[in-house]
């Protein structure tokens, strides 16, 4: 009789965590999307569906709310989500895929609410301090990941704090780690060796291109980002001892994935590093208008 309830329970279980992702893509649409789920593992564990009818469907069991991502050919970028025990519901913005409608989903809805509120002025500082309140939250880990990407002080203060089931999400582990790389990327350390594709193809070790008198702004770029033009523009005008390396992302071999991307814990464009003469990280992720000419 208690092997049948143990049964009976375990098959409950499995069916509470249950869901169903209805993708509603824009006209013409056609081919397959792809459902990447970041579970427990390394790697995503990947869904595929083919449009029909305007829609793409996806079903299986996740154990607790999971981050995931929607992919197709037609999207500038993926549509971040978190699946769960629901029917969810998705209506793909092609044009602005971040900002597609998602319905049936709890944790979609408090995440999407959390960012409204903070507003895009004072995303950071609101996020940290919201964050701080729930501990527990599944997405917690993805928007300190997402939005909090070089507050190391914050970052250190929110991944202590957290409590299951956010500390078994995916973004946690990914969270400790880049607190543990920008801890190596404070100013006075010395800048890690990495290379990197120039913009004719060649193979370059930025070791090579450092001088002991010249203080070094790397600008990580790419060529389709206008910004970055006008930025290089501006740095090139400061003067001979102030000099511009440029690392278009774009024509890395392996793109976002290129490995001094993680090493140097950059995850957004245009992305500014001065470098003191002596190889020492004088600052990171700094906006254009904080760099002047140096002597």
């Amino acid at each position: 009789m208690v092997c049948c309830i143990a049964l009976a329970l375990q098959a409950t279980d499995l069916r509470a965590q249950s869901f169903v992702v209805r993708a509603y893509m824009p006209g013409g649409a056609s081919g397959a999307v792809q459902l990447l789920i970041f579970g427990d593992g390394n790697r995503p564990h990947i869904l595929q569906s083919k449009v029909a009818n305007g829609m793409a469907t996806f079903e299986g069991t996740v154990g607790r709310p999971t981050y995931a991502e929607l992919h197709h050919r037609g999207l500038s970028r993926p549509i971040p989500l978190f699946i769960e025990n629901s029917d969810i519901t998705v209506t793909v913005d092609a044009e602005m895929p971040e900002r597609s409608p998602i319905s049936g989903s709890r944790s979609n809805s408090e995440m999407r609410y959390l960012l409204e509120t903070c507003g895009a002025d004072n995303t950071g500082q609101c996020l940290a301090e919201r964050l701080g309140e729930m501990p527990a939250a599944p997405y917690a880990p993805y928007l300190a990941y997402r939005y909090l990407a070089d507050d190391l002080e914050a970052l250190q203060r929110l991944a202590d704090s957290m409590t299951p089931p956010a500390t078994q999400a995916w973004h946690y582990r990914e969270l400790r780690k880049r607190i543990a790389t920008l801890q190596h990327l404070q100013a006075d350390s010395v800048l890690p060796s990495f290379s990197y594709t120039d913009s004719q193809g060649k193979q370059c070790l930025i070791d090579t291109l450092l001088a002991d008198s010249c203080h070094y702004l790397l600008l990580f770029a790419a060529t389709w980002c206008h910004e970055c033009d006008s930025i290089q523009q501006r740095m090139n005008s400061l003067g001979p001892t102030l000099r511009t390396v440029r690392i278009d992302i774009d024509q890395q071999p392996k793109g976002w994935d290129a490995p001094f991307m993680q090493q140097l814990a950059i995850d957004h464009l245009p992305h500014l590093m001065l470098v003191n003469p002596n190889r020492r990280i004088a600052n990171r992720d700094i906006r254009h208008w904080q760099v002047k000419k140096q002597d």
